[in-house]
């Protein structure tokens, strides 16, 4: 199944695969978290006739909770960008041979868009 438009540039399929690789990462830890969640809320649920027990905390302890996540969404942060990178880079290396210039004013409710001519020029009598 397609989730993208088709692709119309050379470059369509590079940028869909970067953009399935961020769904399935992000994908995969919405499922991870929420599974965490789903199973602390199990876990820790308040039983009939026990009591909370107060826990000093550990500090190295309450760090790797926090600093082992952010280590792994640092690392897989800098992979998207690398993979970005290179996918950018492609496109920003060239223009393609066939790509038509045209000419685009933005106004505040529309655009008004010009299509050069047969003689490929603009500000001629056969613009479109």
């Amino acid at each position: 199944m397609n989730w993208f438009p088709e692709n119309v540039s050379t470059f369509g399929g590079e940028i869909d695969s970067l953009f399935y690789l961020i769904l399935y990462i992000t994908g995969a830890w919405f499922i991870l978290t929420e599974g965490l969640i789903v199973f602390f809320l199990i876990r820790y649920r308040r039983r009939q006739g026990s009591k909370a027990a107060y826990l000093p905390g550990e500090t190295l302890r309450q760090l790797s909770w926090i600093l082992v996540p952010c280590v792994a969404v640092l690392i897989l942060d800098l992979w998207l960008d690398f993979r970005g990178a290179d996918v950018w880079a492609k496109i920003k290396r060239q223009v393609p041979p066939s790509a038509l210039v045209i000419q685009i004013t933005g106004k505040q409710f529309n655009w008004e868009i010009v299509y050069p001519g047969p003689d490929g020029k603009f500000g001629t009598e056969d613009d479109l």
